[in-house]
C-alpha cells in the first residue's frame, strides 16, 4: 500500500472554511500531546491561525506535570501561544475515562469563554468516529448515537455559547502521524490508549482486526456521516413540529420557562418525531443535560396520547392537562437548583435553564434562587399600575421555579419581571426548545 501522504496547513484552513471557521477567526486548539492534537497544532502553526494552543493537565498520572511541560515546549517552538489548564480534586475513583472527559470539556470551555473565544477546536478523526460508533451502537442507542461525532456541535458544558469543531473525522489517524513524521516533530503515547481495560480500546482492537471484511474504520466512519444525515432530518422534522404544536410562555423579561403543548397535532406526528419532541420540550423546560431513560419516556408518551391523561413527572418537570386538549409543561418546583452565591461579575448559569449577567457592583449578601410565590405575591400586590391579569396568573404559576437575586431577606432583582439594576440580564440557556 502507498506511504499516507502528510496533510498541508491548505487542507486544514479549508475544512475549518467549510465548518464556518474562517482563517482570521480566533479559535482555541485543545492540545493532548498525543499525535492527532499534535498534528492539529502543527498545521494551525503553519497555517498562521489566530489560536491558542490548551493542554489540560488532569493530574492522574505521575508523569502528567512533566508531560504538559514537554507539550508546552513543543508548542511555543511551533509559534503557538499556549496554555495548561490543570484540574482540580481528587482522582476520580470510577468512570475514570468519562470523568476524565467531563473535566477536560469543562476546563476547555470554561476558559474560552473567560478570554472571548467561541471556537474549540478538536483533533478527533476518522478512527474516534468508527470507535464511537461502535460503543454506541453496545450502548443500543438509536440514529442520533450511531451518527457518531458531528463535525460542529454546541458547547458540553451550558450556556452551550460556543462551538466545537472537528475538521478532521475524515482524516485516518496514520495521515496525521505521517505529518508530524515529515516534521520531524515527537508525540506523548498515553499508556492508556493500550489499557484493554478500556472499551474504546477493545473497540480499536476490534478495529484493527475486523471479525467480517467490511467492517473497517473508514467504512464505520461513513456509515455515522450517512447516519449524521438521516438524524438532521429528523431533527427538522421535530422543528417542524414544535413550530406548529409548541408555545413558549413569555414575561416581560423573557421566556417564562413554560410551554404549552398541543395534543392533538403533537399525536399527528410519528412517533420517532413525537419522542424527539418530548425529549426537546423537557430539556428547555427542566433544563436537564441528558435524554431521560427510553422505557421512561415511552410511558410518558404513551400517557400524554390517552384523552384521560390526568398529568405526569419526567426529567424534573411536571406535565399537566390543560384546556381545549393543551398539555402544560414547566420545571417542577421542589427540583429547582439549590441557592447559590455568585463568586464574580459576569454570567452565572442557574438551573440549567437561565444565564444570569451580573455587574460589578452587587450587594455583599447576594443570593441567587427560586423567587417563590410568596415573595411574587407580595410584590405584585404592591404594583401600580398592576400587571396584566394574564401576565400576573403565569408569574404566580411559575414564580416558585423563576430565579431572583436576593439580598437583605427580599428579592434584588426579579430579570423576568424587569425588576433589575443596570447591568443585570437574563437569557434562556436553550433558544428554543
Amino acid at each position: 500500500m502507498p506511504a499516507p501522504r502528510p496533510l498541508s496547513a491548505h487542507d486544514l484552513t479549508r475544512r475549518l472554511a467549510a465548518l464556518g471557521v474562517p482563517a482570521e477567526a480566533p479559535v482555541a486548539l485543545a492540545v493532548s500531546g498525543g499525535a492527532d492534537s499534535l498534528a492539529l497544532a502543527w498545521l494551525a502553526a503553519r497555517a498562521g491561525l489566530h489560536a491558542v494552543a490548551l493542554h489540560v493537565d488532569h493530574r492522574l498520572r505521575p508523569e502528567a506535570a512533566h508531560e504538559a511541560a514537554r507539550v508546552r515546549g513543543w508548542l511555543d517552538a511551533m509559534g503557538l501561544s499556549a496554555q495548561v489548564l490543570v484540574r482540580q480534586g481528587d482522582r476520580p475513583v470510577a468512570n475514570l475515562q468519562a470523568r476524565a472527559r467531563a473535566d477536560r470539556y469543562r476546563l476547555l470551555e470554561d476558559w474560552c469563554r473567560a478570554h472571548g473565544v467561541a471556537t474549540l477546536v478538536l483533533a478527533h478523526h476518522q478512527g474516534d468516529q468508527a470507535e464511537t460508533l461502535l460503543l454506541n451502537l453496545a450502548r443500543g442507542s438509536g440514529v442520533d448515537g450511531l451518527a457518531a461525532m458531528a463535525p460542529t456541535a454546541p458547547a458540553v458544558t451550558p450556556p452551550h455559547d460556543l462551538r466545537r469543531v472537528r475538521p478532521l473525522l475524515d482524516v485516518p489517524k496514520v495521515r496525521l502521524q505521517a505529518t508530524l513524521v515529515a516534521a520531524g516533530q515527537p508525540w506523548i503515547a498515553d499508556p492508556s490508549n493500550a489499557d484493554p481495560r478500556f472499551d474504546r480500546v477493545k473497540a480499536r482492537r476490534l478495529l484493527a482486526d475486523p471479525p467480517l471484511p467490511g467492517l473497517s474504520t473508514a467504512r464505520l466512519a461513513q456509515t455515522a456521516h450517512r447516519l449524521r444525515r438521516a438524524s438532521a432530518a429528523l431533527e427538522a422534522a421535530t422543528d417542524a413540529l414544535l413550530d406548529a404544536a409548541a408555545c413558549v410562555a413569555m414575561l416581560p423579561g423573557g421566556p417564562a420557562g413554560l410551554v404549552t403543548l398541543d395534543r392533538a397535532r403533537w399525536q399527528t406526528a410519528p412517533e420517532d418525531i413525537r419522542l424527539r419532541a418530548l425529549v426537546r420540550l423537557l430539556g428547555f423546560a427542566g433544563g436537564a443535560a441528558y435524554r431521560p431513560r427510553e422505557d421512561k419516556l415511552l410511558r410518558l408518551a404513551a400517557a400524554l396520547a390517552e384523552p384521560g391523561f390526568r398529568g405526569a413527572t419526567l426529567a424534573g418537570c411536571s406535565l399537566r392537562p390543560d384546556r381545549d386538549g393543551r398539555c402544560t409543561i414547566m420545571r417542577e418546583s421542589d427540583a429547582v437548583a439549590e441557592p447559590m452565591t455568585p463568586t464574580a461579575p459576569g454570567e452565572t448559569v442557574w438551573d440549567g435553564r437561565f444565564v444570569v449577567a451580573l455587574p460589578a457592583a452587587v450587594p455583599g449578601d447576594l443570593c441567587l434562587r427560586a423567587l417563590g410565590r410568596p415573595a411574587f405575591e407580595r410584590w405584585a400586590s404592591g404594583q401600580s399600575p398592576a400587571l396584566t391579569a394574564e401576565t400576573e396568573r403565569l408569574a404566580a404559576t411559575v414564580a416558585p421555579s423563576l430565579p431572583a437575586l436576593w439580598s437583605a431577606g427580599a428579592p434584588w432583582a426579579v430579570p423576568h419581571l424587569d425588576i433589575a439594576p443596570a447591568g443585570v440580564g437574563l437569557r434562556a440557556v436553550r433558544s428554543r426548545p
